[in-house]
């Protein structure tokens, strides 16, 4: 680790710079800094000081980039299970979002995950819950319960409504206690 140093050109030098302002992830956005602070350093050691990380982390940095470029410096592929909703599925899906429920044979007038869900077992693919809302998100078909109401046919429903909403307001001053009243249940008078 004595006496590293790492030799970039003006032109890899640039290219950190440009990754290290403007890369969309923030984990390259890191590495590149890493790698950037290695060229001016003398070693390893205080360039973990300076960014607070081990300097197994710096030179596994490095080495990425040796390597790979600035391609080596994203994050490789996650282990794990692949994307439920396949590409065909979800080009298929995407159109029939585009559309009511109603063209894809479905009650309704607007896409919830549910009618998602049934959308996609009718295309013979299972998925949670949690999956067609992810879809309906990624579609921007999320919607949130509406913020306005439908008047109630009954013919004093806004003198009701002014009512309630008098009632929901705060008073000045709280209602007189009469004496001798328990006011809570740790009172005296209670046990």
């Amino acid at each position: 680790m004595r006496g590293f140093r790492l030799r970039l050109n003006a032109k890899q030098r640039n290219a950190l710079r440009r990754a290290e302002r403007s890369h969309p992830s923030p984990r390259v956005r890191g590495r590149a800094r890493l790698v950037l602070a290695c060229a001016k350093a003398s070693s390893l050691l205080q360039v973990a000081h300076r960014f607070d990380c081990s300097w197994r982390t710096v030179k596994a940095a490095v080495h990425r980039y040796q390597t790979d470029g600035l391609a080596g410096l994203a994050d490789a592929p996650r282990p794990g299970r692949p994307p439920q909703v396949k590409p065909p599925v979800r080009q298929q899906l995407t159109q029939a979002l585009q559309a009511q429920p109603q063209l894809s044979g479905l009650p309704g007038y607007r896409w919830t995950a549910k009618r998602v869900r049934r959308y996609l077992a009718r295309q013979h693919t299972r998925v949670s819950l949690t999956t067609a809302w992810r879809e309906l998100a990624r579609c921007d078909q999320v919607r949130r319960r509406g913020k306005h109401y439908t008047p109630s046919p009954d013919p004093h429903f806004r003198q009701k409504k002014g009512r309630s909403t008098a009632l929901a307001e705060p008073r000045d001053e709280p209602e007189p206690v009469p004496s001798g009243t328990p006011t809570s249940r740790r009172s005296s008078s209670w046990q």
